[in-house]
């Protein structure tokens, strides 16, 4: 058995009950068009009800589901989430803290500008995010609208 396997099988044999591998991190990924519809009051999809505290200070007022993901990756390792045509989600775990927190790179790219050019960061941001709690991005424009995106850490 390789040192890295050994490793990994150790760390998760002595990992509490229930915790996900020390290495490992799963981030919940909520894609929403936000639009502004002139409602009396706000509207939510049912799937992003939950959603309601991080969005509460937008000047939206409909909320509707594009994508609901949860990812699991290692640390250092890029997964990339397509959002929509335009937009393409990059996250990366970059470190564990010992308060249970996790420091993630965030990028969302946009086509290039030209034909056969590079893709352009949209959003490049480092976060440190605690489990249970919601981290939104937005400011991309979006069809009528604005994309919304809330990053949550999953419990183990």
């Amino acid at each position: 058995m390789s040192l890295v396997v050994l490793t990994w099988v150790m760390g998760a044999a002595l990992a509490p009950s229930g915790d996900l591998p020390p290495s490992l991190v799963s981030v919940r990924i909520v894609t929403m068009q936000a639009t502004l519809e002139d409602r009396p009051s706000k509207l939510f999809d049912p799937e992003v009800e939950g959603m309601r505290a991080a969005v509460s200070d937008l000047e939206f007022d409909t909320y509707r589901t594009l994508n609901i993901t949860t990812v699991s990756s290692q640390l250092n390792d890029e997964t990339q989430i397509q959002l929509t045509p335009k937009y393409t989600l990059y996250v990366t775990p970059l470190s564990r803290e010992r308060n249970g927190h996790v420091r993630v790179s965030v990028r969302v790219e946009m086509p290039p500008r030209e034909e056969g050019g590079k893709p352009v960061n949209a959003v490049s941001t480092t976060l440190v995010i605690g489990p249970g709690k919601q981290f939104k991005l937005r400011g991309l424009k979006n069809e009528d609208g604005e994309l919304v995106i809330v990053i949550s850490l999953k419990k183990g």
